[in-house]
């Protein structure tokens, strides 16, 4: 059993309830928005918060930066909606290496890990 956090867990953390506000004006902005400005926002939180945030962060080893980095990820897709979004986190999942390892093979070898991360919330 992993670890998810539910939106109700985020109002716990007021980092987290900013970080989230912010992701969810960002979304917002990319379904009205004119496709140029739409582009660069989308390339902005590809290029200036999943590779270099989220890929070192996928990559750390105890269990609990594992686990609030998969709970993390997991909270952020399940708030995208918006194809363009869905696409770039699908790019860096599946496309991106950090440090010459696929995003993807580093969630799937989490699935094998030794330990079983239980309960609800980070």
């Amino acid at each position: 059993e992993w670890h998810c956090l539910l939106k109700d867990d985020c109002l716990l953390s007021p980092a987290l309830v900013q970080f989230m506000n912010s992701f969810e004006f960002c979304k917002a902005v990319i379904q009205v928005a004119h496709s140029l400005i739409r582009n660069q926002l989308v390339n902005y939180i590809y290029n200036g918060f999943l590779v270099p945030v989220m890929a070192p962060a996928l990559h750390k080893v105890t269990v609990e930066e594992v686990m609030a980095t998969t709970a993390y990820l997991d909270l952020f897709l399940r708030s995208v909606s918006e194809p363009a979004l869905l696409k770039i986190f699908l790019r860096f999942i599946l496309l991106h290496r950090h440090e010459n390892v696929h995003i993807l093979d580093t969630l799937a070898s989490r699935i094998n890990t030794p330990f079983q991360v239980r309960g609800r919330g980070v």
